[in-house]
């Protein structure tokens, strides 16, 4: 072979690589040791056992409640009963009455001259259990909301003639019926929450034009072999949420173009199949005991949002940093001790919510993304803020409540972004300066130890909340009536001096904001303000 044919050969191969589909680099199966491996899967194993262990002792259901209650006192049993009774059968008239008038205005829509000149029609929470006929003709119709109803058929004509794009038959009785509908290539979006069914309808294929398909609170089982989703190539979004499912079907590996899955509130024990959907950019995986393993999301690099809420998570792997495009990173509730320090990798991240986890510390890492909007770090173990928070620059929103802060660094002061900041339920003393936050409109500071009314929240020319709440701060400025912007301030139980000028002085402030409308909490003398 001739040098000019090598180079070329070699640039072609070069190029190639460079500019290869990410998700073809990210098919590559990620490479760990046999001991990392052993690891993560005990610390999945610890996971669920420490939820099972905590959980033994977890209080009764109503129903086992109840049955106890039928034995040990029936008069108690039968009066609960019969009050809940009355209760269901009022709320079902009031139900049966809304959906009686709602059915006399959508006849009377229907009937009108200008509805074949409707794009959108709702005809939610009514008694239809089919669809109307006369719908059937509406030609311009694009979104039809026909929710919360009756319907159990959808009969061979029931979508042929129309160019709807939208249809929402959420809340139906689809399962218990029959879907007999022919091909139709408009509809893009469909959803079919809470209609019982326990496999998805053969029939849904003819619906070639889908790109989100909403299947939610049904009872596709305990495994993925009912849902069968390859036919729909062109899916952008899937919602399988609430569907009892104890792992992650395998069918939804021929999705290629699947931008966004919910699979929140199922049974889910293994993420294992997440890593081939390599065009994800959102997953909601809230409310199941799943661990989160690199071996399922190390291929996810287009993954924009992840949320994890309430899935008794104990570790966040260091691998965490292959998930370069992350903007959301939604932890709160769970069991985290320790954030690793590799998601200072994460620089594209806007959102970081671990709010009610265990930590103790929060790595310096995090202070180095210089994309965050929004921090929520509140009902932790924290002590110590660092200095180094001043970095995050473009930081709107800072949620530090709820831990163990007895003072802030100086740097705070130097957040000019900053629009809302709770420190309420900690420890401290003082307030450092904080003038120079002129975009900042809530303050919650109620449930420290302050002991002055901090001066520098005077200059806050856009401060809109302003709560100071339990305290032990004896005096406060009149100045605080050139807030102009404020609508409320709780300033109730600190331990304010009165009989004094200052405190006369205060309380004619205090008039003036309630003349302008703003909600106040004080304790006047004879009060019994909260």
């Amino acid at each position: 072979m001739s040098a000019f044919i090598k180079s070329i050969f070699s640039k072609t191969i070069y190029f190639s690589i460079l500019f290869m589909s990410p998700s073809i680099l990210s098919a590559q199966k990620l490479s760990l040791s046999k001991k990392r491996i052993q690891e993560l899967d005990s610390i999945a194993l610890k996971q669920k056992s420490s939820w099972e262990t905590r959980n033994l002792g977890h209080p009764r259901s109503y129903e086992q409640y109840m049955d106890s209650l039928r034995t040990a006192d029936p008069e108690r049993h039968t009066f609960i009963q019969r009050n809940q009774e009355e209760r269901r059968h009022s709320l079902e008239q009031e139900i049966a009455k809304s959906k009686e008038t709602n059915m006399r205005k959508y006849d009377s829509l229907l009937n009108s001259a200008n509805v074949y000149q409707l794009s959108d029609l709702r005809l939610n929470n009514g008694l239809y259990d089919q669809i109307p006929a006369r719908v059937l003709k509406l030609s311009n119709l694009d979104t039809l909301n026909i929710s919360d109803n009756n319907i159990s058929t959808l009969g061979k004509g029931s979508l042929s003639n129309m160019n709807l794009i939208q249809l929402n038959l959420r809340n139906n009785q689809l399962g218990s019926g029959k879907i007999k509908i022919t091909r139709n290539t408009s509809l893009q979006s469909i959803n079919l929450g809470n209609n019982q069914f326990d496999k998805i309808p053969a029939r849904l294929k003819k619906l070639k034009g889908l790109i989100s398909l909403n299947l939610s609170d049904n009872e596709l089982g305990e495994n993925g072999k009912k849902v069968k989703v390859k036919r729909w190539k062109e899916l952008e979004e899937l919602n399988l949420s609430h569907n009892e499912l104890t792992t992650i079907p395998r069918s939804l590996r021929k999705l290629k173009k699947l931008k966004k899955l919910y699979l929140n509130n199922n049974q889910l024990t293994s993420l294992k199949e997440l890593e081939k959907l390599t065009s994800l950019e959102e997953v909601e995986l809230s409310n199941n005991i799943v661990a989160l393993d690199p071996r399922y999301f190390y291929s996810l690099n287009r993954l924009e949002k992840l949320s994890m809420h309430k899935c008794e998570l104990i570790y966040l792997p260091p691998e965490i940093s292959y998930l370069q495009n992350l903007k959301k990173l939604v932890l709160p509730e769970n069991r985290l001790t320790e954030l690793p320090k590799e998601i200072g990798a994460l620089q594209k991240l806007e959102n970081l919510m671990v709010y009610k986890n265990e930590l103790a510390s929060i790595p310096e890492e995090v202070f180095e993304l210089k994309e965050l909007l929004w921090l929520d770090i509140y009902y932790n173990e924290i002590n110590d803020l660092s200095d180094k928070i001043s970095n995050l620059e473009k930081l709107e929103i800072l949620y530090l409540s709820h831990n163990k802060f007895d003072e802030f660094p100086t740097s705070i002061g130097k957040m000019n972004n900053l629009r809302e900041l709770y420190a309420h339920n900690n420890q401290l003393r003082e307030l450092p300066d904080i003038s120079n936050l002129q975009n900042l409109q809530y303050l919650h500071l109620q449930h420290n130890h302050l002991t002055e009314f901090p001066s520098s929240i005077l200059e806050l020319k856009q401060l809109e909340e302003l709560n100071l709440a339990f305290n032990l701060i004896t005096e406060f400025p009149e100045e605080i009536r050139e807030f102009e912007k404020l609508s409320f301030i709780y300033l109730n139980k600190n331990l304010t001096e009165m009989n004094t000028m200052e405190y006369e002085q205060f309380k004619l402030a205090l008039k003036d904001l309630n003349d302008r409308g703003v909600r106040i909490r004080f304790d006047y003398p004879g009060s019994n303000e909260q």
